[in-house]
């Protein structure tokens, strides 16, 4: 069995500290979020899409911003599967390329790699019903939040009424 290195560094060359610095990130969170990167992805684009995506739920407190950073790692990581399994076929095509019937090509890998594109696959979904929980569980809060909010606006109302 092959062993698969893992490289999650901030030490190498492609972490950019300042983009992390410049994101909206809670105070206490600033030396916890660590993208997941491997070899060949860039901190930057990582952060670039973390920045994105919370801007979209509208996140607010402590709670709210480490769910949207979890959706964001599940995502990251289910679009590196996406190309990873994207790049077998590829790899495998380019291989194989010189035969004449390029149908049979494409059957031939995915003969040959099926079980590696189920588990690709088996990943993937997973991944999503992971999100789907985590968004469920931010759109509670967030519902929550703007109720708590809305008491409050009405106990200000009463208040001035009292008065």
């Amino acid at each position: 069995m092959r062993k698969v290195e893992r490289s999650y560094s901030h030490s190498e060359s492609n972490f950019d500290g300042s983009a992390a610095a410049s994101l909206p990130v809670p105070a206490g969170l600033r030396n916890v979020v660590s993208p997941p990167l491997i070899r060949g992805e860039k901190a930057s684009d990582y952060y670039k899409f973390l920045g994105g995506l919370p801007m979209e739920l509208q996140h607010s407190g402590l709670l709210e911003w480490l769910l949207v950073e979890e959706v964001v790692k599940l995502k990251w990581i289910s679009n590196r599967l996406r190309r990873g399994e994207a790049g077998l076929f590829d790899r495998t095509l380019t291989k194989t390329w010189g035969e004449e019937n390029t149908h049979i090509t494409l059957g031939v890998v995915l003969e040959s790699s099926i079980s590696v594109v189920e588990r690709i696959n088996r990943l993937i979904r997973l991944n999503e019903r992971r999100c789907q929980k985590l968004l469920k569980e931010l759109e509670r809060l967030q519902s929550k939040r703007k109720k708590s909010s809305i008491d409050l606006n009405a106990e200000d109302v009463t208040e001035e009424a009292d008065e």
